[in-house]
């Protein structure tokens, strides 16, 4: 087992969208602290381990769709692939409960066990998207240290997760073209929420500067999701979905950016969103799949 099959395994470039679902719960809230600055870690722990977790679930389906994968490929064991995935769950609950307290164990806990139930029960039945929906709500939930102002981030990134996953669902066969269709319409949703919710800054300028940058993010997640989806819409064959997925899980990075944009937090919007610039990095030194 080597490192480059493990970081295959786990969707390494994928774990960058997870860095600011907690930050956009947190600025959501209100002020934040040094211990919700650390709480992305745990997201990430989390959902590298839901990555290997999939794999390990997925593992006999995979033999005949996708036999390139580290585990039908034999290059991780299954036995090694849930040994990673358990101990990354639990290091991410262990880590929340270290900075974020009782409040982070319980949220980490609940998050990690809906990974859990994504992976091994509910993902191919018919609410499996809404349990994968549910997992990233969580996940923003996670570093707001108030629920109900975090409740605005949390489903609009729940909302667009759930139409990502319903059209990763046709990423082997192909789709209709209604379905792309729908998942464009959602997008463009998301983003008017994104852009004309939330709350504002105490201060009038940080208020006006939060809502252009805000709106400059929401553009490159636009600019991100919406053609690969208007390409698997004049074509939806399987390799047009697959585009369009990684596309729009791609574009979670712009969307959390304009989330905590416009809440007048202009240098932590900019950190989040310099996290696609290190994601392509990290899939141009990576083989394999990273949805």
């Amino acid at each position: 087992m080597k490192t480059a099959d493990v970081l295959e395994l786990l969707r390494a470039p994928a774990a960058f969208s997870a860095v600011g679902d907690p930050l956009a719960g947190a600025y959501a809230a209100g002020p934040v602290g040094t211990r919700q600055l650390l709480l992305p870690v745990a997201s990430v722990l989390i959902y590298a381990g839901g990555m290997g977790l999939n794999d390990w679930s997925d593992r006999e389906l995979d033999a005949e769709e996708r036999p390139e994968r580290p585990i039908p490929s034999g290059r991780v064991t299954p036995e090694q692939a849930l040994t990673i995935s358990a101990g990354l769950l639990g290091g991410g609950v262990l880590w929340a409960a270290l900075v974020g307290g009782r409040s982070g164990a319980l949220r980490a806990t609940l998050l990690a066990g809906t990974v859990v139930a994504y992976d091994t029960v509910a993902k191919d039945t018919s609410f499996g998207s809404w349990v994968m929906a549910a997992c990233r709500s969580l996940n923003v939930l996670l570093g707001a240290s108030s629920l109900p102002a975090a409740l605005a981030p949390a489903l609009t990134i729940g909302a667009h997760t759930v139409a990502v996953t319903e059209l990763s669902r046709r990423e082997v066969t192909g789709a209709d073209r209604s379905l792309p269709e729908g998942v464009r319409i959602a997008v463009a949703g998301v983003s008017g929420a994104a852009v004309l919710g939330g709350r504002n800054h105490p201060r009038p300028l940080r208020t006006v500067l939060g809502r252009v940058a805000a709106a400059a993010s929401t553009y490159r997640y636009l600019d991100k999701a919406i053609p690969p989806l208007s390409r698997a819409i004049e074509r939806p064959g399987a390799d047009r979905i697959r585009d369009a997925v990684r596309a729009n899980l791609g574009a979670l990075i712009p969307l959390q950016a304009a989330l905590i944009a416009r809440t007048g937090n202009l240098v932590p919007a900019a950190a989040v969103a310099s996290l696609e610039l290190a994601q392509r990095q990290v899939i141009r030194r990576l083989r394999g799949d990273t949805t």
